[in-house]
């Protein structure tokens, strides 16, 4: 069973100019953990250890950089809507 061929017409994505993720995300993260101890920390070494483990397997240093930033981002919204941040919680409403 092969995967069924990519459509005519689409090629490999265009690159893309977009600003530095760090440089963009983190103040915004370190705004909304600013009163959640311990969380800019716990985000910082999240996005260490997802950057060393993108530098031996690969993929998208942007997404990868994104993710571990934002990973966590739900949780002071959960906590002030919910009095929890229990993963089930964070499943039942949007962050917007």
């Amino acid at each position: 069973m092969g995967c069924a061929a990519a459509p005519q017409g689409h090629g490999p994505r265009p690159q893309i100019e977009i600003p530095d993720v760090e440089e963009a995300l983190i103040p915004e993260m370190e705004r909304v953990f600013s009163e959640t101890r311990g969380m800019v920390q716990h985000t910082q070494r999240v996005l260490s250890y997802a950057l060393d483990i993108q530098g031996v397997e690969g993929g998208d240093l942007a997404v990868v950089k994104a993710s571990a930033i934002l990973h966590d981002i739900g949780i002071p919204r959960a906590r002030e809507i919910h009095g929890s941040s229990s993963g089930r919680r964070k499943r039942l409403w949007p962050l917007l």
